[in-house]
């Protein structure tokens, strides 16, 4: 039987070769469709036993760690690389694991998995959730020869994965990084100090036919000038005015149709209050205009595989195949939904971060094969709807969300341009021709590492934003655009953008140019690479002195038809309605201006001096400061914009400048001080500190949660892997909750005889403290027997324990019951009490231990043996004929007034509610049929009684609707 396969494309198999030959850690930063999860299983299936023991894989989703699991090959082939013949790589089905399948749990399992010795002959997967759990003193103190692999690893950031990652370079692992952005979600780089980039853009994956060749993007501006738009509302953190929703779900609706019909996702974000009620009225929309529409949202275990269930089916299928022309959905369609026919995505609202766009575009990108309609076969769309006031509410939101939207265009139009990929092909010549190829000489590979570094995205697309307006304006002035001219003139209108970065945006645009400019400059720049490589080999600066030269060569070139400012001049366009150059200008006049460290002192002091404490990076704006951030500036103090030097922080500063501490640089613990402290806590108190204890008096800026933070993780100078309660237990020998004596069955058992002996009642969990055991509590003990802890076997509680060895009945296990049973101590009821018995009947006459309300339930709830699905009342009725108050007949008013006329002829009287039972009516009551006809149960309308039925229907005086009275009548 043939093993099935699955062959690595090029740029998989020449990542794969150069991640091979590197020893430190690795980050690969690839658009989003390119096959990330394949080159992490051929890595593993390459190394695992050899290079690394063992091999860890984080995925953020269930549905992502999924696909490392079950994949659908089980070789991966690829004929030759570099000229060289590579064999094919056995992937085993079992060679990654999934660890939420143990019965162990996630933690447990990894816990387990790295303390594994000798090399392992399987992997395995978890998500990042499952990573946060994890403390330092899980991790081995010895991390040597095992790797680390986070999928989408812009979520790095995250407290406690962030941890684990320090914890695990510190202790000699290997890191594995693999994203589609270069930037976290709190916008720093995601790669670490001292790891090694391979970087492969989305530019260069759509010119190689691997993605489609064209991204079209669109902000559609919804709402009527005048509107009031928040902040919130523009980013989609916030659900829109009311009054949007219509427009908004119209809109999507209308564009889906204008389209053409693509096979699309809507992401509704998730919005305060809840999205459900916008949601639903989407899919009504878009099913009334004869989509088919997959509802991926719902929070719950069911929604989750309905979701995963229905986008397995549809991965193998074609467009014509495909059961759904839409899928609506709110985090859950952000990654990990791999729908390879999608080629539109339809977003509400304009996301506050640049990763959330990469991440949407990923969803449109995947090649489309020969089936697609020709429309979208090599075509992207990413359409914003944005409640913006038609508009016009753009220029009233905040300098930020204006920026926000204008980049957001212009990084897309950089994908859709790919002028860095163009410069970036003949940076490659130029090393490779100084150097030689990058398979004979490991400083040719260093080398095209270092030039293949990202520029900022922000930093890119604001240089193109200043540059398309600055050549708008020498435009509208009748001057001429040439690129000395247009470099000049934005240099000077953003002193704050580095030289460097300006410079290198230039060359990219100008290698763009079209004919046989764009080609002169592409071969000037490899030229001037390999010159300067060859005399200097240090990459950046033979690049930035390379792109200087060539742009004063060619800066009389006019950029009249220049592709990449043409282009962030139509998407910008898309956004303001025309208003391009008015908005444009807005943010020329609010740039940021340069910052100097005395500036920043200034406005921190005047922090401290207001609020009482110095300032972090989420601080917030600055005080009387408009448009400035403390997180900005800690972005431009490390990056080194704004004039700044770079390699810096806020903290840095403020420790360096006003004294105040750095918790990224804390001064050094030593056990002694540690206990010494504790000592001086124990003669204050009369207690030992536990990690909840606050302050340390000695040292009042640590704290005891932080010290046992340290002796865990292993940082300022401690060695790790231990903790306060460790610490304590070991050298003042204070009682371990985590390091407690065993326990035996036999000695729970003379304990729990000695408390009934005491008290006269056996323990259960909430008996507190076990007084011939100081230290030790009930509720511990049934811990402990449940879990299999203090070694105890397990699976077991301080019920069972009493129940099996001293009798006391376990109200978890109780006997089983039967009918007759049942209906047996109801006739002794009966007989002993004159009626039948009820839920409310108490104890069972003859078997105390049982109770008639028990008994119902068990009878409701088919438990202890019981069918289920009855009642005491049901079962009495069909067994033994009594009444059952809760399926009674329905009642007509007709039949009421019928009885009422018998009981006239026999008595003389017409009927009260005190006339006790009806004479033809076995089991009903006069006072029950009035209340029935006040409640309007029994099948009667309600809203009536016995006597209003009477005096309208016989003419009986009813007492209570007596007629009023004068003083006169009275008289009279």
């Amino acid at each position: 039987m043939e093993v099935p396969s699955k062959a690595l494309r090029p740029y998989q198999a020449k990542l794969v070769t150069e991640v091979c030959r590197v020893t430190g850690d690795v980050l690969v930063e690839q658009p989003t469709g390119s096959g990330k999860t394949m080159q992490i299983v051929t890595l593993v299936a390459m190394h695992l036993g050899q290079r690394f023991t063992h091999a860890l894989i984080a995925a953020p989703q269930e549905q992502i760690e999924h696909g490392f699991v079950h994949r659908d090959y089980q070789r991966v082939d690829w004929s030759r690389h570099d000229g060289v013949a590579v064999p094919s790589v056995a992937v085993p089905e079992e060679i990654i694991l999934a660890a939420r399948k143990s019965d162990l749990g996630s933690v447990k399992q990894i816990r387990g998995y790295l303390r594994l010795a000798g090399p392992r002959e399987h992997a395995l997967a978890c998500t990042h959730a499952a990573l946060n759990c994890l403390k330092a003193a899980d991790l081995p103190v010895d991390l040597a020869g095992k790797a680390l692999f986070i999928d989408e690893a812009h979520h790095a950031s995250a407290d406690g994965l962030a941890q684990i990652i320090t914890r695990w370079r510190e202790r000699g692992g290997q890191i594995f990084f693999f994203t589609a952005t270069p930037y976290r979600g709190d916008g720093r780089p995601v790669a670490l100090e001292r790891m090694r980039s391979f970087r492969r853009s989305l530019a260069e994956h759509m010119a190689e036919g691997f993605a489609p060749g064209h991204l079209d993007s669109e902000i559609v501006a919804l709402g009527k000038p005048g509107d009031a738009i928040s902040a919130g509302q523009f980013t989609g953190e916030d659900a829109p005015p009311p009054s949007y929703f219509d427009s908004l779900v119209q809109a999507i609706s209308r564009k889906w149709l204008d389209d053409g019909k693509p096979k699309a996702i809507v992401r509704v974000p998730p919005m305060r209050g809840g999205s459900g009620g916008l949601v639903g009225r989407v899919i009504v929309a878009l099913s009334n205009r004869g989509a088919r529409v997959l509802d991926a949202t719902g929070t719950g275990a069911k929604d989750k595989q309905r979701f995963l269930a229905a986008l397995q089916a549809e991965k193998n299928r074609t467009f014509a195949e495909s059961q759904y022309d839409v899928i609506v959905g709110i985090q859950r369609v952000l990654e990990g939904t791999d729908w390879p026919v999608c080629s539109a995505v339809y977003c509400v609202g304009m996301p506050g971060s640049l990763n959330t766009v990469v991440q949407l575009l990923g969803r449109a990108m995947r090649p489309k094969d020969a089936s697609y309609p020709p429309s979208y076969r090599d075509k992207a769309r990413l359409v914003f709807f944005v409640p913006c006031g038609g508009g016009s509410a753009l220029a009233d939101l905040s300098l930020d969300h204006s920026r926000h939207a204008l980049l957001t265009c212009c990084f897309l139009a950089d994908h859709e341009v790919g002028q860095e990929w163009i410069v970036l092909r003949e940076v490659r010549r130029g090393i490779e021709d100084a150097l030689g190829p990058r398979a004979d000489n490991p400083a040719a590979a260093a080398a095209e590492n270092e030039a293949d570094e990202a520029l900022d995205p922000e930093v890119r697309a604001e240089i193109e934003l200043v540059m398309a307006a600055v050549r708008e304006q020498i435009v509208s002035d009748g001057g001429e655009t040439t690129l000395g001219e247009v470099v000049q003139l934005a240099a000077k209108n953003r002193p704050d953008l580095p030289e460097a970065a300006l410079q290198r945006v230039a060359a990219e645009i100008l290698a763009a140019q079209p004919g046989s400019t764009g080609s002169e400059v592409r071969e000037a720049i490899h030229n001037e690479v390999a010159r300067r490589l060859r005399i200097d080999p240090l990459v950046k600066k033979a690049m930035a002195e390379a792109f200087a030269v060539v742009l004063n060569e060619f800066r009389s070139v006019t950029l009249d038809e220049s592709a990449v400012l043409e282009s962030v001049r139509r998407q910008v366009h898309g956004v303001t309605g025309g208003q391009m150059r008015e908005f444009a200008q807005r943010l020329l006049e609010a740039a940021p201006r340069p910052l100097t460290e005395e500036m920043i002192l200034g406005w921190a002091d005047e922090h401290f001096e207001q609020r009482g404490e110095w300032p972090r990076v989420l601080s917030g704006l600055v005080i009387e400061v408009p448009n400035e951030t403390w997180s900005g500036i800690d972005h431009a103090l490390l990056r080194g914009g704004r004039s700044l030097p770079g390699n810096s922080t806020l903290a840095k500063l403020l420790e360096e400048k006003r004294g105040v501490r750095n918790k990224q640089n804390l001064p050094s613990l030593t056990i002694d001080q540690i206990l010494n402290w504790a000592d001086a806590h124990k003669e204050r108190t009369g207690e030992w500190p536990n990690r909840s204890a606050g302050p340390v008096q000695e040292a009042p800026r640590d704290n005891w949660n932080s010290i046992d933070a340290c002796l865990a993780q292993g940082v300022r100078g401690l060695p790790g892997g231990s903790s306060l309660t460790r610490l304590l237990a070991e050298h003042r020998g204070k009682r371990n909750p985590q390091d407690l004596p065993t326990l035996s069955g036999d000695q729970i058992l003379a304990w729990a005889d000695a408390h009934h002996e005491r008290t006269g009642a056996w323990p259960t969990q909430e008996s507190g403290l076990v007084c011939e055991a100081p230290g030790e509590t009930w509720k511990a003990i049934n811990l402990a027997l449940f879990r299999g802890s203090r070694g105890l076997s397990g699976d077991s509680s301080l019920t069972k324990l009493l129940a099996e060895y001293r009798g006391i009945r376990n109200p978890q296990d109780l006997p089983v019951l039967t009918v007759d049973q049942i209906l047996a101590w109801a006739d002794i009821h009966h007989k002993d009490t004159g009626k039948w018995p009820t839920r409310r009947s108490g104890r069972v006459h003859g078997v105390p231990e049982e109770s008639w309300s028990a008994i119902d339930v068990a009878l409701a709830n088919g438990a202890r043996g019981l069918p289920g699905g009855s009642s005491l009342p049901r079962l009495l009725a069909e067994h033994r004929s009594v009444r059952n108050r809760k399926a009674l007949p329905p009642l007509l008013t007709d039949q009421i007034l019928a009885w009422a006329d018998e009981h006239y002829q026999r008595t003389g009287n017409w009927p009260t509610i005190k006339s006790g039972s009806v004479f033809v009516a076995p089991g009903e009551a006069w006072a029950e049929l009035s209340s029935y006809l006040d409640r309007g149960s029994r099948g009667l309308p309600g809203g009536s009684s016995l006597a209003k039925l009477l005096c309208e229907h016989r003419g009986v005086r009813n007492k209570q609707d007596l007629p009023r009275l004068s003083m006169e009548q009275i008289l009279a």
